[in-house]
């Protein structure tokens, strides 16, 4: 019903103005809010009533988070047959290869995002003084903070083949004056 998925009081009006926000769960952020819609009956001259009506949970979102790649493995397999959506933690100390990614999937086809969680990656320190870093090393460090994990190379080196497309760059890949 839009890009708010809240049900709220539209700011700025005397709380009779009501956004319903989307009928379903959206995404993780949502799982502890109400859905719900407005019945609002409406008189020329006098107040309106607005009546809530709490809407049921058609699909509940889950997050599950596991100390392994096994551990998702064999959670999707005792949950497989469950009802839910889910967003999946897994801690490890290396990437999950795609051959475990499609086992995963295949046993919970309801799997939302699989969101490795590698030890390595995160012990490492990101240096703060990004004028000693290329722009490859930089996005690199941005890549792994927003997403937990290392970005392909291929990713790395197209949006540095654009990049260099638009302006010219150095050999240690810094943007020159």
């Amino acid at each position: 019903m839009g890009h708010v998925h809240k049900p709220q009081i539209v700011p700025g009006t005397d709380k009779r103005a009501r956004y319903c926000g989307s009928p379903i769960h959206y995404n993780k952020k949502e799982i502890n809010f109400n859905k719900k819609c407005f019945i609002v009956d409406v008189k020329a001259s006098g107040d309106c009533k607005i009546e809530e009506i709490n809407l049921k949970v058609y699909k509940p979102i889950e997050v599950w988070k596991c100390s392994s790649i096994d551990e998702a493995i064999i959670k999707c397999n005792e949950n497989k047959g469950r009802d839910c959506w889910v967003y999946l933690e897994v801690n490890t100390d290396r990437y999950i290869r795609e051959d475990e990614i499609k086992q995963m999937k295949d046993l919970k086809k309801d799997i939302l995002e699989i969101m490795p969680k590698v030890k390595k990656l995160e012990e490492e320190e990101i240096a703060l003084d990004l004028s000693e870093k290329s722009f490859g090393e930089i996005f690199r460090d941005f890549y792994i903070k927003e997403r937990e994990t290392m970005p392909e190379e291929e990713v790395v080196e197209l949006l540095l083949s654009i990049i260099s497309e638009e302006g010219e760059m150095n050999e240690t890949n810094k943007f020159e004056d």
